[in-house]
């Protein structure tokens, strides 16, 4: 959600150990449902690059923050990482029903950009971590 990317752009902004951890972590993986038939479905078969973009709605400068997550995506067909997936979905849409004509995508970062337009030094407004 957004609020989580928000809150999980302040702990990793204003903790540099933590980012140092996650520098080593590969396991963050983003899931979403779209329609099966979506244009950007095709898109992704064609190019599994991907960027998300998150921010947390009513935002105001000079305290706002967003991240954009890049990484590849890939359509998830083993019904383990499905159920996995749906249930992480249904976590914070209680009411999401997986249908025929849906389908489930991951996302495994490769970099994220964290934007924060409250950091004091212009050179700290911008962390980006690699995995």
């Amino acid at each position: 959600s957004y609020d989580e990317a928000l809150q999980y752009a302040r702990q990793l902004y204003a903790n540099d150990v933590m980012a140092e951890k996650l520098a080593k972590c590969r396991s963050l993986v983003i899931s979403e449902a779209t329609a099966s038939n979506a244009r950007k479905v095709g898109q992704i078969e064609k190019n599994p690059n991907v960027a998300i973009y998150f921010e947390a709605p009513g935002q105001e400068f000079p305290n706002y923050v967003n991240v954009t997550v890049y990484g590849k995506a890939k359509k998830v067909t083993c019904d383990k990482r499905i159920d996995k997936a749906k249930a992480l979905i249904k976590e914070k849409l209680p009411k999401f029903e997986l249908t025929e004509d849906k389908s489930i995508f991951v996302v495994e970062p490769e970099q994220i950009k964290i934007f924060n337009s409250a950091a004091e030094l212009v050179q700290d407004k911008i962390q980006i971590i690699t995995f």
